[in-house]
């Protein structure tokens, strides 16, 4: 079995483990909770693409407006990812990039104690910059993505 598959084996393991708890330990809510993302590591895709999304959608009028935002968790630390968000995007952004961030390194800490192992390789800090009216990492440097 390849590294990959099993990684991600473990991973819908620690989500579903995850989510039974978090099913088993919550009270019916409504309102605010309703609207927050599913608990466990199952929530991950889903984080990760209203991310990716509200990045696509951040426009900006300068390079000022325009922010790296780290996401995510390495095993042997730092961000995975950087998503460039401009101003208006991270009151949103911010909670749900540290959301995602905590649930990456509970799946990191699952997948640690099954002996996985990982590169470490460092994602740098991209340059971002308004480019046609959109926050974008700006060519020429790092991507700020690992994957």
């Amino acid at each position: 079995m390849s590294m990959r598959l099993t990684t991600l084996l473990v991973l819908a393991a620690a989500g579903a483990l995850l989510g039974c708890a978090a099913l088993a330990g919550s009270s019916q809510g409504s309102g605010a909770a309703a609207a927050q993302p599913p608990g466990g590591t199952a929530a991950l895709p889903e984080l990760l693409q209203r991310l990716r999304a509200m990045e696509a959608a951040s426009t900006c009028t300068a390079s000022a407006d325009c922010h790296a935002l780290p996401v995510g968790a390495r095993l042997c630390g730092g961000p995975s990812a950087w998503l460039a968000m401009s101003s208006a995007q991270m009151a949103a952004a911010a909670p749900l990039a540290q959301r995602y961030t905590a649930l990456r390194k509970s799946a990191n800490e699952a997948a640690e104690k099954e002996g996985m192992a990982a590169t470490c390789q460092v994602v740098p800090q991209p340059a971002v910059g308004c480019v046609a009216g959109y926050c974008r990492t700006l060519p020429g440097g790092p991507s700020g993505r690992a994957d």
